[in-house]
């Protein structure tokens, strides 16, 4: 471990991300009135996020094995900045609201990738899933603080289409500069080191493919489906639509920090397996929840989907730390992020479901389907012994 506070810093930089690439989740109520967005516009805009974050994690990792940590997550912070810039002048348009949202996700995905590589090795000599849990935590207290307070911030303040974007280039105006301070933990490449290459190890790939990729999609889908899916059907708060927005999503995030810890008990496939069967009582919740449209409701949903979030996001990473050798660990990091982003096509499949089905029994066959996972990962966690994933077949 490089130094007994080197980490901070870091994740100080994580969470002010993190804060940057959700902060837009409540305000879209905020541009279907001034812009008057269709649904369709609206989940475009919130969608095309994933079209920068895939390339940003799928890349942004390998690049810091290569060329070092501090550069590529310093020019992520840099460009997450550049994307609340883009985000405050996209009220005057929808170009700019695209813009931006396509720069926060190549932002996000090149931090996390090698930001999360970054923490695991600043706590070498720390206990093993300490650095990743570490990470985990800092950029979920970020994708629970952004929207909190840019809800808060677009109701109660003048210009809501602008101040919550001021709010976090304040934010990122005091983080960046915190970046210089981090020891590098990459090596300095010769000429020679392979160009940057993005596959999982081969002595990893069993355990990759069979553990981590049925997993990773759900740690997104869950919590999406509580923010992004419901509150819709449930219908809005009267007054206070982009508050209880903000504060539904807070509610997941925050919940799966204070879940974290407790996922060391477990070991990393049975902690997930218990991510989803928590996350199955509250799709249980949820399905009630539609019926009697209750808000009530919603936030115990939030709870439920929050701690299958925190559970599963940590056990993932724990999982990959494992896997994975020092020169590997960005390009293994930014697979797993990627995997775990394809969960946010979660609520528009949910929706295009229900829309033959009903909400109720598209909710009851997504349970199905993470209580099938859970089982698959109890069964992976009972042929190997806690702690040995990396030589799992």
């Amino acid at each position: 471990m490089t130094s007994s506070r080197a980490w901070l810093p870091l994740a100080l930089v994580l969470f002010a991300v993190g804060w940057g690439a959700n902060q837009f989740a409540p305000l879209l109520l905020v541009y279907r009135d001034t812009l008057d967005l269709s649904d369709t516009t609206r989940a475009a805009a919130f969608g095309i996020y994933a079209a920068g974050l895939v390339p940003g994690l799928l890349l942004g990792g390998p690049a810091s094995d290569r060329f070092g940590r501090r550069r590529l997550v310093g020019a992520g912070a840099l460009l997450s900045a550049a994307a609340s810039v883009a985000l405050a002048v996209g009220s005057l348009g929808v170009a700019g609201l695209f813009a931006g949202r396509l720069l926060a996700g190549v932002a996000s995905g090149v931090v996390f990738s090698a930001g999360g590589a970054w923490m695991t090795e600043l706590h070498r000599g720390a206990s093993p899933g300490t650095g990743a849990r570490r990470a985990a935590i800092a950029m979920t207290l970020g994708f629970g603080g952004g929207p909190l307070v840019a809800g808060f911030v677009a109701e109660l303040l003048p210009a809501p289409d602008v101040l919550p974007y001021v709010v976090h280039l304040a934010l990122m105006a005091a983080v960046i500069p915190l970046a210089r301070r981090i020891p590098e933990t990459v090596a300095a490449r010769t000429p020679a080191t392979p160009r940057i290459r993005l596959r999982v190890p081969k002595p990893a790939r069993p355990a990759f493919w069979l553990t981590v990729v049925p997993m990773a999609p759900w740690v997104f889908a869950l919590p999406t489906i509580a923010f992004a899916a419901l509150p819709a059907e449930i219908g809005e708060v009267g007054g206070l639509a982009i508050v209880y927005s903000g504060a539904i999503t807070a509610i997941g995030a925050f919940t799966g920090v204070l879940v974290q810890p407790a996922g060391r008990r477990f070991g990393e496939e049975r902690g997930a397996a218990l991510g989803l069967a928590l996350g199955v009582v509250g799709l249980g919740v949820a399905m009630v929840a539609v019926t009697a449209a209750g808000a009530v409701l919603l936030v115990v949903v939030s709870l439920f989907l929050g701690c299958a979030y925190g559970l599963c996001l940590t056990a993932g990473l724990r999982l990959i730390e494992t896997l994975s050798l020092p020169t590997e660990r960005g390009a293994l990091t930014g697979i797993y992020f990627a995997l775990t982003y394809v969960g946010f096509a979660a609520p528009f499949l949910l929706a295009a479901v229900a829309s033959e089905t009903g909400y109720p029994a598209a909710l009851a066959g997504t349970a199905a389907l993470a209580a099938l996972t859970a089982v698959w990962l109890l069964v992976r966690a009972a042929l190997r012994p806690v702690g040995s994933a990396a030589t799992a077949g």
